[in-house]
């Protein structure tokens, strides 16, 4: 009886830790930003699309307002692409490190 029941705890710890890491998953989306494909946790693209909306805003009464959130948009997919390593998902820190580099 005693091999049952390690069986059985062996089971329940099993149970937790694969609960523990369906907890922690997080969604994602895949986006093209400046021609370049990027998977995205969804945290970090809702910021990176309030983060690039508000340049937009902030530009849009400018005569060269589109070139330059081009050249924004450009930049920050460079950014991102320094720091992704091949199939590595852009995640709420490489977005906020990008606004603290070029600012707001």
């Amino acid at each position: 009886m005693q091999h049952g029941t390690n069986l059985h705890e062996a089971l329940k710890q099993s149970e937790t830790v694969l609960k523990h890491k369906l907890d922690k998953m997080k969604t994602t989306e895949n986006i093209s930003l400046a021609g370049y494909a990027f998977t995205v946790e969804t945290d970090a693209y809702a910021e990176l699309a309030k983060y690039i909306n508000d340049i937009k805003e902030a530009f849009r009464n400018d005569a060269n307002a589109e070139e330059i959130t081009s050249d924004i948009e450009e930049r920050i997919a460079e950014l991102l692409r320094e720091m992704c390593i091949s199939g590595m998902v852009v995640d709420l820190n490489m977005v906020n490190d990008i606004k603290r580099r070029i600012g707001n």
